[in-house]
């Protein structure tokens, strides 16, 4: 895909058919096989690449490199916000296996 510049919905159209799958399965990969949070994730990368979509230089990378860069970044940015929850969940299964005594 040669895209020089994202203008309209139907240049939008063109990366999400072509990318779409290619960056749920990346993030569905970094999330731990969570389907509805790469799925939710995967949604929102593409909002940001219609929102940010001047900011997109052909010269200095292809689109499908930005759109990966945009899915990179926002996977890092959502453990980033939500680490609190990661960091619970693991020392409650700690715990709760330190305290499982089946004798």
């Amino acid at each position: 895909m040669n895209i020089q510049r994202i203008e309209n919905k139907n240049d939008m159209e063109k990366i999400f058919i072509d990318f779409h799958l290619q960056i749920y399965r990346y993030i569905y990969y970094k999330t731990g096989q969570k389907k509805e949070l790469a799925e939710d994730l995967t949604e929102d990368v593409f909002v940001k690449v219609w929102t940010n979509r001047d900011s997109y230089k052909p010269e200095v990378s292809s689109i499908k490199s930005w759109v990966y860069a945009i899915a990179r970044y926002h996977v890092i940015d959502y453990y980033r916000k939500n680490k609190n929850i990661y960091e619970t969940s693991e020392n409650e299964d700690t715990d709760y296996d330190k305290n499982d005594n089946l004798n």
